[in-house]
């Protein structure tokens, strides 16, 4: 309790009652139906050897990844990066294209006749290009998201490797 002073004569003539902080964190934790380890019956670290449901769910998901060889997984990511790459230059080469000729269209100049025909080509593709560049780039970052969370999967930088003689 605080009190409160009187503004003429400087002595205290009621209190106010103050609430206690509130932590944040837990009211979130609480509104979404998080809890702590302790309150959901988990021991620390998040490893439980209880049969439940959702982990096995989880172990399931991640190990049908497993059973793909390694270098096999290494040529998709290859490949992935590769068309994801290519096609990103694609759109951007396509992008420079398209406003090199609305900028001949703005002055009213021409463009050379061996550049009409291509410019017939990637103009309609431009946004197929986009779609593309998009799907390969969203299954580039699954593929990755499904490597690294498989329970085997160990993460290491290149001078990590470098280092160990790899």
């Amino acid at each position: 309790q605080i009190p409160r002073l009187d503004d003429d004569s400087g002595e205290p003539t009621a209190s106010v009652d103050i609430a206690p902080p509130i932590n944040l964190d837990e009211v979130f934790h609480q509104s979404v139906g998080l809890g702590k380890m302790e309150e959901r019956g988990e021991p620390a670290g998040g490893f439980s050897t209880a049969p439940n449901s959702k982990s096995n769910e989880r172990e399931e998901q991640a190990s049908l990844l497993s059973l793909v060889p390694g270098e096999v997984q290494r040529a998709i990511e290859s490949l992935l990066v590769f068309t994801t790459g290519a096609l990103f230059l694609s759109f951007l080469l396509a992008g420079i294209a398209i406003t090199w000729d609305a900028y001949v269209i703005a002055t009213k100049t021409s463009l050379p006749d061996s550049l009409v025909g291509i410019f017939g080509v990637i103009e309609p593709n431009f946004t197929n290009i986009g779609i593309s560049f998009l799907a390969s780039s969203s299954s580039l970052g699954v593929f990755k998201i499904a490597q690294l969370s498989n329970p085997g999967a160990v993460y290491s930088e290149i001078n990590d490797l470098e280092e160990d003689g790899r």
